[in-house]
């Protein structure tokens, strides 16, 4: 059963099958997250409960904060399942992510003044172990608070919408490796209509078996435009491998992702923008550049330390530097010059290796003679 069938079960009225879910979902390991915390996030408490136990267990940070404003929404005993979940997170002291380490420390004095309670009325902190336990609850809704500052709770799913659009995700990704060509157009553009719903199973179908899969995916993903695909992305297009058309249908999304991001950019956009610039100024520039833009955009009008990291790959390597990079250059020095003097926050390697390899012939996707259109 593939993911998707998966993340489709944990909402199935049977306990066991959900659980048989869960367990099938957490040997999967990393590639299954973002797709739990995309169930976390639609708040229906069933399949989100699983999906937090999932992350629990899988220990990444990544899906604690999610899992955690799951609170915001929830009382009594159902409360108390989701902060048992944050107290046995699998990382231990949550890793290195300092949010996550506070609110896994917070939710085991929870559980530890949960379990004085059980055990008889046992003193904490000065006062009766029921009111120790309110007290450490509220101070756990209080950092998720402070800790979800500019957060959009995204609408309640009822009836259709995100968790029930996971039923239609497996079908259509099979569908991508249909022998016919209109089959292949109908469930790409719907995986596109859908947008950022599909960006999770769409990226686990950037290493599917069939090179058709993987050739629409990354397609349909450059189209979307979601920063969450870039380092995915260019990995499958820097590559060396036999499936061609795929790296070039990676190289095309990766423009396509560049030019929606120069259009509408977003703060959280700077780590993958700065990845766009430095592996892609070489090789495919245009893209680069689309990419500046958007960094100049953002130093304009949402300057942040962060931009600072795309200082030291907007300078010149021994070729002339074009004016976008030397604009963006220009506008995020002096946008961010208060923390010039703050470290950089680590967004790529320091190292030049791996970079995609300059093309030396475009040839696009389907333009081989005898090849069957993609």
């Amino acid at each position: 059963m593939d993911s998707t069938s998966l993340l489709t079960q944990l909402s199935h009225p049977d306990y066991n099958e959900r659980r048989r879910a869960e367990d099938a979902l957490v040997a999967l390991g990393e590639s299954a997250v973002l797709s739990l915390i995309d169930v976390v996030e639609t708040r229906l408490f069933v399949p989100a409960l699983r999906a937090a136990s999932a992350l629990s267990r899988l220990g990444d940070t990544r899906g604690t904060l999610p899992v955690a404003r799951l609170l915001l929404d929830q009382v009594g005993s159902a409360r108390q399942d989701i902060i048992l979940l944050l107290a046995q997170w699998k990382v231990a002291g949550g890793g290195d992510d300092p949010v996550a380490r506070e609110l896994i420390s917070l939710a085991r004095d929870c559980t530890e003044a949960q379990s004085a309670q059980t055990l008889g009325g046992a003193v904490s902190y000065g006062l009766s172990a029921l009111v120790s336990q309110e007290l450490l609850e509220g101070k756990l809704l209080q950092a998720i608070r402070k800790h979800s500052v500019g957060w959009t709770r995204r609408a309640q799913v009822v009836g259709t919408g995100s968790f029930r659009n996971l039923r239609e995700l497996s079908p259509l990704i099979q569908a991508l490796r249909s022998p016919q060509h209109e089959q292949r157009n109908t469930a790409t553009a719907r995986l596109i209509e859908l947008g950022s719903e599909a960006v999770p199973v769409l990226l686990e179908a950037l290493s599917h078996d069939s090179p058709l899969v993987r050739f629409r995916a990354a397609e349909a993903l450059g189209k979307i435009g979601d920063p969450r695909a870039v380092e995915p992305l260019l990995k499958l297009a820097s590559v060396l491998s036999l499936d061609f058309d795929v790296q070039q249908a990676a190289t095309e999304a990766l423009r396509n992702l560049a030019r929606k991001r120069m259009q509408t950019p977003e703060p959280d956009d700077v780590p993958a923008l700065i990845l766009l610039v430095r592996h892609l100024r070489f090789s495919h520039p245009d893209a680069a550049d689309d990419a500046a833009v958007a960094l100049t955009t953002l130093a304009r009008r949402h300057p942040s330390p962060a931009l600072r990291g795309a200082l030291k790959w907007l300078r010149s390597f021994g070729l002339a530097l074009t004016p976008t990079f030397k604009e963006a250059h220009r506008a995020i020095e002096e946008a961010t010059k208060q923390w010039k003097d703050l470290p950089l926050t680590a967004t790529a390697p320091e190292k030049e290796e791996n970079l995609p390899l300059p093309a030396t012939e475009e040839v696009l996707p389907g333009q081989r003679e005898g090849e069957e259109q993609q």
